[in-house]
């Protein structure tokens, strides 16, 4: 039997995976995905070929499919009966109750994780169906807190973690990716320009991490300097109303995906 099954083995899986193995490395871990390869990442672990077989020999249950997929199995996923002593999510848009009516009476923790735990430097967010309880929580976020920073909040506020932390590097890159392209503008070739943003960013995060946003913007921006025509440009432009909608309709999409 093994400590974790994995249904589903992407990126992020993967990733989960690593993490557990790297600070709990006696841990068993399985994982069912027909679309693995035989040079996966999952080289290590218990591969399953048999459904039934990885439900009955999982203690706890990570879903790691696409939502879609979820959806579209959920009545084959319940004539398994998964025993287990409980269930992890981490998709978005689905909800515990709709997790909880396949698998019955069984604790499900939601978390929603974001890229940047490959590298130990995630964040995730997690609460718990009305079938788990504090000390479910407390262990599922142990399980996180090597790899990721971690945060409790309550279900109705999960699409908006997925919205804001879920895809938030995604956001990160596409500035990213703005940037190294003007830069050439001023002389710089796209790896200068990548030094440039990227260490601008990990600074500035680490100030954020001890002072207020606010305050630090107004620290920099000295008045009819630099700064400050950038930051009046934005303002002319739209720039944050127009970022907020973008964050916005990623919170859209997640309850489009939980629609039943």
């Amino acid at each position: 039997m093994v400590e974790f099954g994995f249904l589903g083995g992407g990126r992020m899986a993967s990733a989960i995976k690593d993490g557990l193995l790297k600070h709990q490395s006696k841990t068993n871990i399985g994982v069912y995905d027909p679309f693995l390869n035989a040079d996966s990442a999952w080289h290590e672990c218990v591969v399953f070929d048999d459904l039934e077989n990885f439900f009955t020999q999982s203690k706890w249950l990570f879903l790691c499919v696409k939502p879609q997929i979820f959806k579209q199995e959920s009545d084959n996923l319940k004539k398994y009966n998964f025993k287990g002593v409980g269930v992890i999510s981490v998709m978005a848009g689905i909800d515990t109750e709709e997790i909880e009516s396949i698998f019955n009476k069984i604790p499900v923790i939601r978390t929603m994780p974001n890229t940047p735990m490959m590298l130990g430097e995630g964040m995730l967010a997690l609460c718990k169906g009305k079938n788990a309880t504090n000390e479910n929580l407390e262990y599922v976020e142990s399980l996180f807190s090597e790899i990721a920073s971690t945060l409790v909040v309550e279900e109705n506020q999960m699409d908006g973690v997925t919205a804001i932390s879920g895809s938030g590097p995604a956001y990160f890159f596409y500035l990213t990716e703005a940037i190294e392209k003007e830069a050439q503008a001023f002389g710089f070739n796209k790896e200068q320009a990548k030094k440039l943003w990227v260490n601008t960013m990990k600074g500035a995060a680490a100030m954020l991490e001890e002072q207020d946003a606010t305050e630090l913007k107004n620290q920099v921006t000295s008045p009819g300097g630099t700064t400050q025509a950038a930051l009046e440009n934005f303002e002319e432009n739209g720039f944050a109303e127009t970022f907020v909608k973008g964050v916005m309709a990623a919170k859209n999409k997640c309850l489009e995906l939980g629609k039943k």
